[in-house]
């Protein structure tokens, strides 16, 4: 028992290291986390007694929740603490699902398992995955306990809540470790799904996005289920009507959740076998396809070097025949269409300004995200050529804003014109569009570049998934180009400006942010090429 417990703190300690090394290796994707982290925190704990704050948050949270139990007002506390552990859930199954479906073949690769026992091995990825989901997901419930345990003058309940969110996170942890394990094991045995794990992604991101987004919904369906008796173990001596019965429940299910999500996980990897490699088959170009891309070709050619539009249409080529690139686009949308949806909601005049944006973002979602891990083996000989970094960067962003300028444009023009929009609020959402369309691939370069790990690039043999640091990074600086778009409609349906006024700033605004953000990404990237050694 003693040597199992030295292994398995041995082989968490080395995986906590393995992570402190990525983060340091990658700063901008830790910033973002952390970004993430602290909006979380303030979301949750709400508005404070102190001088100030309330210019950093004003809106009420846990701590005001505690302050209202404490004055007998807490009527309908212990319901939005049961919503609150269900997104707490799904945050922490969200994941430890990506993390373990990403993570790369461990079994062929990871000779700790010749060495320790499956128990111990497993339990150590158990620990590793709690701590990973802790740092997270943990921080915040523990924050939000401890401010409603002192809005509340209660101090056992403080500890009740650090008691209630490990045994959550825990939980959580243990049934969803096995799953995505099955999933790994479907993404390799199965062809078909394998084809579509893109889309399923995509699927999942966009009801996780949506979960968040609509939390008012997310409460009243997660609060009646049985995640919600958590809520009921923190909050179970605060006198808001916890039930004593469903928090031992909670209690006694972490520890069976354990052995069994041991047990399950240890049956999976029983029927693991050796990938016998991918079975690729090679299709020939249709007619059509051909002439689409010839002409794409000598399109680029009129406005570039014949080097450079051939990059653009070896990147249409690799489009064609590994499509899945373009579902790369469905995970931006799908995991911010419920932020999209909010802003529609609340200024309907500024749909064209919204679906111009994602038009953008999802043409800039796809090959431009990872030059690197697309171009894969070729990456030394094409960058060895004469003036190859800059024919690589402007071959890519040609590729995707030649397509990608019309279509935003069009999607603009075309939505602008659905609502009946005037004659000049058209051409402005025409324009927008087609400025966002131009610059979006350019900035998906730069983020790419910066936020790609170089290190397997030259491994890759197709198109790769894009980090979720540089897709990230990438939609937000989009966003904000456009959102000069968005405040012009704003404007307007305050009457403090009049409609020509607004669209000629809209598009003025949007011009200037977007050349200034283009030549910058430009710059930035083939800098990054320049003092990049393959």
């Amino acid at each position: 028992m003693e040597t199992m417990v030295r292994q398995v703190g041995h082989v968490v300690r080395v995986r906590a290291l393995r992570g402190v090394r990525r983060a340091r290796d990658r700063p901008m994707v830790s910033v973002l986390y952390l970004a993430a982290v602290s909006f979380a925190l303030l979301a949750v704990v709400g508005r404070l007694p102190v001088s100030g704050y309330e210019a950093v948050w004003s809106d009420s949270g846990a701590y005001a929740a505690g302050v209202a139990v404490a004055d007998g007002r807490g009527v309908g506390a212990l319901g939005t603490a049961r919503g609150l552990s269900g997104l707490l859930a799904v945050a922490t199954c969200y994941g430890v699902l990506v993390r373990t479906a990403q993570r790369e073949d461990d079994e062929r690769t990871d000779h700790r398992r010749l060495a320790l026992s499956p128990t111990a091995f497993f339990t150590a990825e158990l620990l590793d995955q709690l701590a990973f989901a802790g740092r997270l997901v943990g921080v915040v419930g523990v924050a939000g306990g401890v401010a409603f345990a002192a809005g509340a003058a209660s101090p056992t309940t403080a500890v009740t809540t650090l008691v209630a969110v490990a045994a959550l996170v825990a939980t959580a942890v243990a049934v969803t470790f096995p799953v995505a394990l099955g999933v790994r094991l479907a993404f390799r045995h199965y062809p078909r799904v394998r084809r579509h794990r893109l889309l399923l992604g995509a699927l999942l991101v966009s009801v996780v996005g949506f979960a968040f987004v609509r939390t008012r919904s997310s409460f009243a369906l997660l609060s009646g289920l049985p995640v919600g008796w958590y809520a009921d173990l923190a909050l179970v001596g605060a006198g808001v009507g916890a039930s004593g019965g469903r928090a031992v429940a909670a209690l006694v299910g972490t520890p069976v959740a354990w052995w069994l999500g041991i047990a399950t996980a240890r049956r999976i990897t029983d029927y693991q076998r050796a990938d016998a490699g991918k079975a690729g088959e090679t299709r020939g170009d249709p007619a059509i396809v051909t002439r689409l891309r010839v002409a794409g070709g000598r399109l680029v050619s009129r406005v570039a070097s014949r080097p450079t539009a051939a990059v653009a249409r070896v990147v249409w080529l690799r489009l064609w025949r590994e499509p899945r690139a373009l579902l790369f686009s469905g995970l931006v949308v799908g995991a911010t269409a419920g932020v999209g949806l909010v802003v529609v909601e609340t200024l309907p005049t500024a749909l064209p300004a919204v679906v111009a944006t994602y038009v953008a973002v999802a043409t800039g979602a796809g090959v431009t995200l990872d030059p690197l891990g697309t171009e894969g083996t070729a990456l030394p000989l094409t960058l060895t050529a004469p003036h190859g970094r800059e024919r690589v960067v402007t071959g890519y962003a040609l590729s995707a804003a030649v397509p990608g300028t019309a279509l935003s444009a069009a999607a603009g023009l075309g939505t602008a014109l659905a609502i009946g929009a005037s004659p000049a609020a058209c051409v402005g959402a025409a324009l927008v569009g087609s400025i966002l369309g131009a610059m979006a691939p350019v900035v998906s370069l730069a983020a790419g570049l910066r936020l790609s790990p170089t290190d397997a690039a030259t491994g890759s043999r197709g198109v790769g998934l894009p980090p979720l640091g540089a897709l990230s990074a990438f939609s937000a600086v989009v966003a904000l180009i456009g959102m000069p778009a968005i405040a012009a409609t704003a404007a307007i349906e305050s009457g403090s400006m009049s409609l020509s006024t607004a669209m000629t700033v809209a598009v003025a605004a949007t011009a200037l942010l977007g050349l200034g953000a283009g030549w910058y990404a430009f710059r930035d990237a083939v800098g990054r090429l320049d003092r990049y050694e393959p």
